[in-house]
């Protein structure tokens, strides 16, 4: 009887281990992916903060704050909603084709996301027009983001189609 008992315990122990390694493997994994999409994304708040100053000339210290203050928070909402994408974590299952086209489709969608933001962050700088910093940063800029993004968060998932 003490021996089921042993077996019972030493199995339910094995199966929690099991089910704790398997948590930990895919938070390690999205862990992964999320940090290679934030280096990814140090682009964008990189451009707008760079566009934004040499095409305004900016020199004033706070103002140059407030610039770099607005780039971080559209990269931070970047990130955010790239890290919910990837928890999906749909994009395994995806052709180089339909990753293409998603990662594409991906990329449009952030990149007027960003020019929203600009616009409504543009209330901190009014001297400038903010949004008028997208015109100097390319689509396909995004597009190749993205596509790292996607394809990087696939590969490091261990799926090489």
């Amino acid at each position: 009887m003490a021996k089921d008992i042993k077996i019972k315990n030493f199995e339910a122990t094995s199966e929690n281990i099991k089910r704790e390694q398997y948590h930990t493997e895919g938070k390690n994994l999205l862990d992964n992916q999320t940090n290679n999409a934030h280096n990814l994304l140090k682009k964008v708040w990189i451009d707008i903060y760079q566009t934004g100053k040499n095409m305004y000339q900016i020199t004033d210290s706070n103002e140059l704050f407030i610039l770099e203050d607005v780039a971080h928070l559209i990269e931070g909402k970047l990130n955010y909603d790239v890290k919910n994408d990837l928890t999906r974590n749909h994009i395994i299952e995806k052709s180089d084709l339909d990753l293409t086209t998603y990662s594409d489709a991906k990329a449009v969608g952030y990149y007027r996301a960003v020019l929203a933001m600009l616009y409504q962050y543009n209330i901190q700088l009014p001297e400038y027009d903010l949004p008028k910093i997208m015109d100097k940063i390319s689509l396909d800029e995004y597009k190749r983001i993205f596509s790292e993004i996607y394809f990087g968060a696939r590969k490091i998932a261990g799926d090489m189609k």
